[in-house]
């Protein structure tokens, strides 16, 4: 159990399941939406679990342990004594020294989850930063997005659709130390859109254009069979309700999709890894289930 401020209890599954159910709000307050610029310093749930002398460290008022390792201002306020987080890619002991800042775990999500954050870069180290899902004991469960062989010289704004996640999961920014010099902060983490549909009564939906899940929430009918977990319990993803809904989890066949002869390209169907991190699909579009 959880202990709110107030002294309500709530289950621990509660926290950080962006649904704010403390009075105070304490239970969805370090759930890693964070400026850097908070009374004392913390990360807002951000937890640096890095391995070596590679590591994420916090930029407090202005202050760089080495000059020019970091924007010269901050994103909250474009003040030079503004916060963000930030890591150095040139150093750590050895090539791979993996840096990584994660959040806390986080309840399952719904389809609209995204992550925004802002990021500024230099340098073209490959893998300078990868943005990564995380499902159980911190097991990598798919890449949301990567960044190399670039510069974002300015503070740069990035949208990352994480989609339905059906089991906890946290989120992380993974950098390795490369052979030329580079850094890279990130500044205002929100993660957000992310709850699932409240449960209401059946006269607060609509029969005519709304649907009402198993678990009593409510979603618009256009959402059915569209091989999305919109309801937050596959009930409208049900076998019964898409019968007639023509779909392919491509396990065994192609289905009745056909290759359009005419281009270059072939579609082959393929299980496990693709042969190299830079062939395949990098982040979870279609056919993921989590149990």
């Amino acid at each position: 159990m959880y202990k709110c401020l107030d002294g309500k209890l709530i289950a621990k599954s509660q926290v950080c399941d962006f649904i704010v159910d403390c009075q105070g709000g304490d239970d969805e307050r370090s759930c890693s939406n964070c400026t850097f610029d908070n009374e004392g310093n913390t990360l807002c749930g951000w937890n640096d679990v890095s391995k070596g002398t590679l590591m994420w460290k916090l930029r407090r008022n202005g202050i760089l342990p080495v000059a020019n390792q970091g924007p010269p201002v901050d994103h909250t306020s474009y003040s030079p004594t503004g916060n963000y987080m930030y890591l150095s890619t040139s150093n750590g002991t050895a090539l791979n020294s993996p840096a990584r800042l994660i959040t806390p775990v986080l309840s399952q999500a719904s389809s609209t989850c995204l992550l925004e954050f802002w990021v500024y870069l230099t340098g073209i180290s490959i893998n300078q930063l990868n943005v990564m899902l995380l499902t159980g004991n911190q097991i990598e469960r798919a890449t949301l997005q990567r960044f190399h062989y670039q510069s974002m010289m300015n503070w740069t704004k990035v949208n990352i659709e994480i989609g339905r996640v059906d089991v906890p999961f946290q989120i992380a920014f993974d950098s390795t130390r490369s052979t030329s010099f580079g850094w890279v902060a990130i500044d205002d983490t929100k993660i957000s859109r992310c709850h699932l549909p409240p449960i209401v009564n059946a006269s607060q939906c609509p029969v005519a254009d709304r649907f009402q899940c198993a678990r009593g929430s409510c979603i618009p009918k256009a959402h059915i069979c569209d091989m999305t977990d919109d309801c937050g319990d596959h009930s409208d993803e049900s076998s019964r309700l898409c019968a007639s809904y023509q779909t392919c989890t491509f396990d065994i066949s192609f289905c009745d999709w056909i290759h359009d002869n005419s281009t270059q390209f072939k579609w082959e169907l393929h299980r496990g890894p693709s042969p190299s991190d830079e062939t395949g699909v990098c982040r979870f579009l279609f056919d993921y289930k989590f149990h």
